[in-house]
């Protein structure tokens, strides 16, 4: 949320000055500890208080939908949406002989399914460069 973006950036700036090179590592310190006072509160209001961040009420859950056949020219897509948040599944079939071999300190082993999956940064609270999936 903006607002309590805003609000850490003013404590740090209050308390500690940011020009000085030597309060970097002091800084992300003061950051963390903020971020795990915020997810404490947040889990409080909602086990003591019902109070949900996305004003859900306690034993309401967010819409559920799914969707498949959504791509053309593949073996299988589908798309699930939850809330906001949505999983894109795209299924190919190979011939008998694709798979990958596993190479490891026992016998060879070959693997016929695999999953790939990519989360976004964003999506699970982190932040960082944005990469293909790989």
């Amino acid at each position: 949320d903006e607002n309590l973006d805003n609000l850490k950036e003013e404590i740090v700036n209050e308390f500690i000055d940011e020009e000085d090179p030597e309060n970097e590592l002091l800084i992300k310190e003061v950051y963390a500890i903020l971020n795990e006072l915020v997810k404490e509160e947040v889990r409080r209001l909602i086990a003591d208080e019902k109070i949900r961040p996305d004003g859900r009420k306690p034993d309401e859950i967010r819409p559920l939908d799914s969707e498949v056949g959504i791509l053309p020219r593949t073996h299988g897509s589908g798309l699930f949406t939850r809330g906001q948040t949505q999983a894109l599944s795209v299924l190919t079939l190979g011939a008998l002989g694709d798979y990958q071999l596993i190479d490891g300190l026992g016998p060879e082993e070959e693997k016929r399914f695999m999953h790939h999956y990519n989360f976004p940064n964003f999506s699970v609270g982190e932040t960082g460069p944005v990469r293909a999936p790989g």
